[in-house]
């Protein structure tokens, strides 16, 4: 079930965002790099709960897609020699661990805000609080694999959302 977003109460989160099949057709680093201008826009933005969960359930497709096409680390942690430097620090985090932190971070907000919400005991909400929590454990699950297939840090306070 979508909500629509109204033209006159869009914050600056929303603003260029009337088709959200304009980022799920982009292809390579530019989409990679709207979806993170998009979801920290977002994440900063004050929204209605609806407006965010709306937000979100749009743009999830686009990271989905756009983090299966990523390419992947490569190695792992049974490369490195034991008592040499650790791995998780002197690596970065990837873009795909980017994308998918930032998701995590707009859907624990918008999980927050539908708690506080009018909506609180509505059947609308109980649709986009399930359907939050199911996205919310997907993209910390990705972070967690990261951590420990290819031996990449994971965002701290990660652990803590769960």
């Amino acid at each position: 079930m979508r909500l629509p977003v109204e033209p006159e109460s869009k914050p600056e989160a929303c603003a260029g965002f009337t088709a959200p099949n304009a980022l799920y057709r982009e292809k390579g680093a530019d989409a990679v790099v709207r979806l993170v201008l998009k979801l920290e826009s977002t994440l900063r933005a004050e929204l209605p709960a609806v407006k965010r969960v709306s937000l979100l359930k749009a743009l999830h497709p686009a990271v989905v897609r756009v983090t299966a096409q990523m390419p992947k680390p490569v190695g792992s942690a049974r490369q490195y020699v034991w008592g040499s430097a650790d791995a998780r620090t002197t690596s970065s985090q990837t873009m795909e661990q980017r994308l998918n932190w930032l998701m995590a971070k707009n859907l624990r907000l918008a999980l927050d805000d539908l708690g506080y919400s009018e909506l609180t005991y509505s059947a609308t909400s109980a649709h986009f609080r399930l359907w939050l929590v199911r996205s919310l454990f997907r993209y910390l699950g990705r972070l967690i694999e990261y951590a420990v297939r290819w031996d990449k840090p994971y965002p701290s306070g990660a652990w803590g959302m769960l």
